[in-house]
């Protein structure tokens, strides 16, 4: 997911803090490796992780094939949940469960929050059955997040400037590629710009692979041939969208007031765990949130970046604000400061074997062809780290 432009302390997803995929595409990984990925992840973040899944319907369309269906998305993501849980599946008409070995993952059963991706009424209402929340609608029951593009505006600075659809472009000409990979020529034609947008992308590429081409870039950065259309983006329709975050900071907090009120839920779930104090609202029932919440998200996102979760967060907030005996900053800072030491002697441990790996001229950990410098360097690390087992270096 792309970051908002100038992105004003909202902060982004740290692995020294939490950390979340984007939409992964069950049928690019075999729900077993799946699982193992997950496992290992949850284990280096300190079960800080969270995936989301989804039918892949536009990852599908960039390699030529359809989403996968609703019901395949959900048979994956239950297997995966059974597979965290300990338990034992039926993968392609077999009894299965994870193997992996103490020190390799988190101890089963491994909590890792799962999400799916759903925006169709089908996909929002079978959710409770195998998901911890969404990415689409407003969900009666579960948490739901919405995907969102923007930039702050400086004092004084035209929204409708180049900087402003440099910015969002890259979400905004999602609305061509798609038309274009469902609908084709006419869909894309009948566009501000998109014949010539077209002919472009048709001179670079065969019909058989012009698929290859139709998503490059995206919603993270504009090909060349996308440039054209930013000056078919309608900015003043944008007024009111939700989806699109653009004008001041008061502008801006306004509008994240307001997805709060329609029910996505990370501000309201940072008032919950009381991070931030309740708002006022307004006469219409909207969230009217002080100047200084922003910079208190701030501070929140800071501290999960350093490695603080939220519990601790609130912990450290609430001494502060009741300047009460409670817990101490720098001995929690201390505490941290040892566990971000631990990573970095595994992360050295890592170097070292791969610069063995690399001097040795090995070619597999397994059958190196110099066992007294890089096999017998695995073969430590490999009991620095826990891992166990004999698999390594013989």
């Amino acid at each position: 997911m792309k970051q908002p432009d100038r992105d004003r302390g909202a902060g982004g997803a740290d692995f020294s803090g939490n950390a979340s995929t984007a939409v992964l595409i069950p049928t690019q990984r075999s729900v077993m490796t799946m699982a193992s990925g997950i496992a290992t992840i949850a284990r280096l973040s300190n079960g800080r992780f969270r995936a989301c899944f989804g039918t892949g319907y536009t990852s599908r369309m960039t390699i030529g094939q359809p989403p996968m269906p609703l019901k395949a998305l959900f048979d994956y993501v239950g297997a995966l949940r059974g597979l965290l849980a300990g338990e034992t599946v039926m993968l392609d008409g077999k009894a299965a469960r994870m193997l992996h070995g103490p020190g390799l993952t988190l101890p089963r059963p491994i909590q890792v929050p799962l999400w799916l991706s759903v925006f169709g009424p089908r996909g929002n209402r079978r959710a409770p059955e195998v998901a911890d929340g969404i990415i689409g609608p407003p969900h009666p029951t579960l948490p739901s997040a919405t995907m969102v593009t923007g930039t702050v505006l400086d004092p004084g600075e035209d929204p409708r400037s180049a900087r402003v659809r440099e910015a969002i472009g890259p979400w905004q000409v999602v609305r061509w590629h798609t038309a274009y990979a469902v609908g084709g020529p006419t869909a894309v034609d009948a566009l501000p710009g998109g014949a010539q947008w077209r002919q472009a992308l048709e001179s670079l590429a065969p019909d058989d692979e012009r698929h290859l081409l139709t998503f490059e870039g995206h919603v993270t950065h504009l090909a060349e041939r996308d440039r054209p259309l930013l000056d078919h983006i309608d900015l003043d329709a944008m007024v009111g969208d939700l989806t699109t975050l653009v004008g001041d900071v008061a502008d801006v907090r306004q509008k994240l007031a307001r997805l709060a009120d329609a029910g996505f839920r990370e501000v309201s779930y940072y008032e919950r765990r009381g991070l931030l104090a309740k708002p006022e609202r307004t006469l219409g029932g909207h969230r009217l949130y002080p100047a200084d919440a922003v910079t208190l998200l701030g501070v929140i996102k800071a501290a999960q970046r350093l490695g603080f979760t939220l519990d601790e967060v609130a912990e450290l907030l609430d001494t502060g604000r009741r300047r009460h005996a409670g817990v101490d900053l720098a001995e929690r800072a201390l505490a941290k400061l040892d566990e971000v030491n631990a990573r970095i002697r595994d992360l050295e441990a890592i170097r070292s074997v791969l610069t063995a790996v690399v001097e040795a001229g090995c070619d597999s950990l397994t059958d190196c062809t110099c066992p007294s410098t890089a096999t017998a360097v695995v073969s430590s690390v490999v009991d620095d780290l826990g891992c166990g087992g004999g698999g390594v270096g013989g």
